[in-house]
């Protein structure tokens, strides 16, 4: 008898061993189980500072002294000239200082602005919704007419500009290339005809100002087929006049815009 309640005795201590283990052996996985989740978390945030903390920087290259009148000009424009994004005059000083110094400049903003063309008297910027352009017109040493064009969404919101030395002043852009340019191109003043452009919608109007002195405005919505009774055009050239400070009329034609 004695030795039927040993045997059942030890047997009770080894399952009871057995399970302590089991249990602890779980506790180990579940913690490493938590752990596991633990480091991922952390992981996972350390990424995301590490993205917040690297930063969109390239280094663009550019001759200065090749373009240094059409560069000069860009710390004088006003804010009204960039009306539609931001570029502060503080960055365009810098942009100047580090150019002038070593023919490059530091962009960091990715996906807000890109230079598309530059030249002597033409600068054209790719921004967030569209284009941006200042045009050079010079009529002297140190003395230049100055266009730019805020391209966004479906105008053209031009200005005009008188720069002598370190001065600028804004100037009429009626004045300087004409208010109305469909005019130029109309044959027929009948109202049909007339209804064909709308001289209120400027998006209606293309206007490349790259050369240093042709300007052609051409409107996309005027063919020869359909509209050679109405227009003589669909594209009108205007040439600089420096000694008058205006764009006078030269020709109308008619362009392909396929």
């Amino acid at each position: 008898m004695k030795t039927h309640y040993f045997v059942l005795l030890s047997f009770l201590i080894l399952l009871a061993s057995c399970n302590s283990a089991e249990t602890a052996q779980q506790g180990e996985k579940s913690d490493s189980v938590h752990n596991t989740i633990d480091s991922a978390a952390v992981a996972s945030d350390t990424l995301q500072r590490t993205k917040a903390r690297a930063k969109y920087s390239e280094v663009i290259k550019i001759d200065y002294q090749k373009n240094r009148e059409i560069l000069g000009i860009l710390p004088l424009l006003p804010d009204s000239a960039l009306a539609t994004w931001e570029w502060k005059k503080e960055e365009r000083e810098e942009m100047l200082r580090s150019l002038a110094a070593n023919n490059q400049f530091t962009d960091t903003i990715q996906t807000y602005t890109a230079i598309n063309k530059l030249t002597p008297n033409y600068i054209e910027i790719n921004v967030v919704d569209g284009n941006w352009t200042a045009s050079l017109y010079k009529l002297a040493e140190n003395h230049y007419i100055v266009i730019t064009n805020d391209m966004v969404g479906d105008g053209n919101d031009i200005n005009a500009f008188e720069v002598k030395g370190q001065q600028i002043q804004a100037i009429s852009v009626d004045n300087l290339i004409g208010a109305k340019p469909g005019n130029l191109l109309l044959k027929n003043n009948s109202e049909k005809c007339k209804s064909v452009i709308s001289e209120e919608e400027m998006g209606m109007f293309t206007y490349d100002l790259s050369d240093p002195s042709i300007i052609s405005v051409s409107c996309y919505y005027v063919n020869k087929k359909e509209n050679s009774d109405c227009f003589y055009g669909n594209e009108v050239f205007l040439k600089f006049n420096k000694d008058l400070k205006r764009f006078d009329f030269v020709k109308t034609g008619w362009r392909n815009f396929l």
